[in-house]
C-alpha cells in the first residue's frame, strides 16, 4: 500500500508527488491511513514528532530551554526567508496534507496519540509555529483559517490535561511557552516566579537544578517575561480598539476601514 500517514517522516519526498498523490487517494478525512502505516510498516508517528521539537529547539543549549533568551527567539519570529524555507523544504508537504484533508483537532490526536509532553509540543509547533514560517503573503489565509483553529484545539486539549506542568516540560520555558502561546500567559509566569522564590529545600534535584538555571539566568528571563507581555498587551490592544488584527486583512480578503488603514501605515 502506498505510504499515506501524515505524521511519517519518509513519505513526504518528493513534495508535489506526494501531494498530488494523496489528494487523489484521500478526498476525504481517514484517519485509518494514518495509523495504517504507523502499524504495517513500523513508520514511527512519536518519531516524527521527535523530529519536530529537535528541529525547532536545536540552536537553544540546555540552559536556553528553561530559560530562553530574546536572541533565541529569532529564529522563530523574524520571519527570515531562508529559515521560512527550511521549514518549507522539511515540513511543507505535511502542512499541505493537513490542508488538504481538513482534519479537526481530535483528528489530529487521535492520529498521533500523543504519549509525552514534548510529542504535545511538537504537534502544537507543527499546526502553529511551522504554517507561520512557511506561508507568508496571500498563503498566510490558511494558517488563520485553518491551523490556527487546530493548534488552539490541540493546545486546549494539552492545557486541560495539565501537560504543562508534567516535571518533563514545566520548567523548560521555551518549550512550555509553545503550549501556553496559544492562550494566556499568566500562569507560566506564575509558576516561573514561584520556582525564582523557592528555596531549594524539599525541592528534588530537578527542580534544584531548574531553579539553579534560573538564578543564573534571571536576567535574561525578566527580559524574555517582559517582552512576550509587551506582545500580548499589544495584541490585547489592538482587538480592543478594532475587534480583529487588520494586518490580516488582505490575506482574508477583508476591506480595510480608514482607521485600520492608518494603524496599518504607521506600525506595518
Amino acid at each position: 500500500m502506498a505510504r499515506t500517514a501524515l505524521l511519517c517522516p519518509t513519505f513526504f519526498t518528493p513534495v508535489g508527488t506526494a501531494i498530488s498523490h494523496v489528494r487523489d487517494m484521500v478526498p476525504t478525512w481517514t484517519p485509518g491511513l494514518w495509523m495504517h502505516q504507523n502499524e504495517s510498516s513500523g513508520c514511527c508517528l512519536i518519531g516524527n514528532m521527535h523530529d519536530i521539537s529537535n528541529f525547532w529547539f536545536r540552536h537553544l543549549e540546555d540552559d536556553h530551554v528553561i530559560i530562553p533568551g530574546i536572541e533565541d527567539a529569532t529564529p522563530w519570529f523574524s520571519q527570515s526567508h531562508a529559515y521560512g524555507q527550511e521549514c518549507l523544504d522539511k515540513f511543507g508537504a505535511q502542512l499541505e496534507l493537513i490542508q488538504s484533508i481538513q482534519p479537526s483537532g481530535a483528528d489530529i490526536l487521535a492520529a498521533a496519540s500523543p504519549s509525552a509532553p514534548l510529542h504535545w509540543v511538537s504537534l502544537i509547533i507543527l499546526l502553529d509555529q511551522l504554517p507561520r514560517n512557511c506561508f507568508r503573503g496571500a498563503q498566510a489565509r490558511m494558517v488563520f483559517t485553518l491551523f490556527d483553529k487546530l493548534a488552539f484545539e490541540v493546545a486546549s486539549q494539552a492545557l486541560g490535561s495539565g501537560i504543562p506542568m508534567d516535571r518533563q516540560v514545566r520548567f523548560q520555558l521555551a518549550q512550555v511557552l509553545v503550549i501556553y502561546a496559544n492562550g494566556t500567559l499568566r500562569e507560566m509566569w506564575h509558576d516561573y516566579e514561584m520556582l525564582l522564590e523557592k528555596a531549594v529545600e524539599g525541592w528534588d534535584g530537578d527542580f534544584a537544578y531548574h531553579r539553579a538555571v534560573l538564578l543564573r539566568r534571571k536576567d535574561s528571563f525578566e527580559k524574555f517575561r517582559g517582552t512576550m507581555r509587551g506582545i500580548c498587551e499589544s495584541k490585547k490592544d489592538i482587538l480592543r480598539r478594532f475587534g480583529r488584527f487588520p494586518q490580516r486583512n488582505d490575506a482574508l480578503g477583508r476591506p480595510s476601514t480608514a482607521e485600520e488603514l492608518q494603524f496599518l501605515n504607521e506600525r506595518w
